[in-house]
This record gives structure tokens, sequence and C-alpha cells, in this order.
């Protein structure tokens, strides 16, 4: 039973997006035929035992990320600007020690470039 529920929850989603491809009907109409469908076979996989295990996940997933403290503007502000002062120091850093490298290795092969 429950691999004829999902079977028929693909078909639905297969004619969702069949369905969109019918230039001769009004958009409204396949915009709400495609809406439906959809919605009827999230409905019928949410039925089944690892929809509804599916199911549990996104709404355990939608309380965790409310949960979140995020960083105010002021915080993300200071953060970028701490990363991009650490990058180009560390970008000069690597330049000069590429430039010396490269003196000291065209000094010993006597290559002037």
């Amino acid at each position: 039973m429950e691999i004829l529920k999902w079977i028929l929850a693909f078909i639905l989603l297969m004619i969702a997006l069949m369905s969109n491809h019918y230039q001769n009907i009004r958009l409204v109409i396949r915009i709400l035929t495609v809406i439906i469908t959809i919605l009827t076979a999230v409905f019928i996989v949410s039925l089944t035992k690892n929809g509804k295990v599916l199911l549990n996940f996104f709404l355990e997933s939608q309380h965790e990320i409310r949960k979140i403290i995020w960083p105010s503007k002021q915080e993300t502000l200071h953060t970028t600007l701490i990363v991009v002062t650490a990058t180009a120091i560390m970008s000069l850093i690597l330049w000069g020690l590429d430039k010396i490298l490269f003196l000291i290795i065209s000094f010993l092969t006597n290559l002037r470039l």
C-alpha cells in the first residue's frame, strides 16, 4: 500500500509538471492545476510512513530555526571588516614571501628577470 501511495504521488507530480506545458490553457488555470496537484501529492506522501518521518523532520527543522540568534547589523559589519582585513594582511604577507622566494631563486640560478 505504501508503494502505491508513493507511485500515485509521483504520477501527480508528473501531471503537475506536464500540465504547465499546455499553452492553450489560461495561465491562472495552469497555476491552480499545478498547485492543487502538488498539494495533493504532498498530502498523499504525508500519509505514508516515510512521509510522516519527513514531515516531522521539516517541523523539527522549523522549530530549530526559530532558536537561532542572528547577529545584529553591527556585529555582521564588524565581523566582515575583520575578515576583509585579515584576508588583505595575509595576501600581502604571501605576496611578500613569494617576491622574496622569487628573488632568492633567481639569484641562485643566475636568472635576471
